[in-house]
């Protein structure tokens, strides 16, 4: 099926992670990479996988200034995601990845999803404690040398602590991947309908 075009949808992309999957011990994830290493499957494509096996988002704090676990989704249309695509130096990870699930922006805003403020430190301060877990410093901390992200152009929403998907319509939700293979890999675990992503060249930041 076509990816979602229209801005009423909001797009959250998965990555690899760097060490267990949230929820998973430590012991639990040393086990399978010694036991099981050539099975082990961390990469973006079986994050997603996991997300539609458990029909759970997980928050998480890595990034929220204040420690609050969000979860992120990105206003920017499918279809555009990969001019946005980069690898993040300092964080050792890529950025919007070609994986993702995308949901209405209604059934989020039911749930508590609100769309990021972006701003500089005198807009955090005169937020209230319900609000900053909503706020993103709109230009990044960099070295005169280096250039400046202007992190606005993601476009972001987030929703505090885990979101289950349980009672995400079918018509609501929409999984996107890069290709074929992937597309037959996920539709074991899907009840919404799959589409492929046409992937650009991506970039290093």
């Amino acid at each position: 099926s076509p990816a979602p075009t229209d801005e009423g949808w909001l797009t959250q992309c998965t990555r690899a992670p760097h060490g267990p999957w949230p929820g998973q011990s430590r012991e639990a994830y040393l086990d399978e990479w010694l036991l099981q290493p050539r099975t082990a499957d961390y990469t973006a494509l079986a994050a997603l996988e996991r997300i539609l096996c458990e029909r759970l988002l997980r928050a998480s704090s890595r990034g929220i200034r204040g420690g609050t676990a969000v979860i992120s989704f990105t206003e920017v249309p499918p279809a555009q995601l990969a001019r946005l695509r980069v690898y993040r130096r300092h964080r050792l990870r890529w950025d919007l990845e070609p994986f993702a699930l995308a949901i209405r922006r209604s059934w989020l805003v039911e749930r508590g999803g609100q769309p990021v403020r972006y701003g500089d430190e005198a807009l955090y301060r005169e937020l209230d404690a319900g609000e900053r877990p909503f706020f993103q410093r709109r230009l990044s901390e960099r070295p005169e040398t280096e250039r400046q992200m202007d992190w606005s152009r993601e476009r972001e929403w987030r929703h505090v602590g885990d979101l289950p998907l349980d009672d995400l319509p079918r018509c609501a939700g929409r999984v996107l991947v890069p290709d074929v293979e992937s597309a037959r890999r996920v539709a074991i675990w899907s009840r919404w309908q799959i589409a492929i992503l046409c992937e650009t060249p991506a970039r290093c930041d």
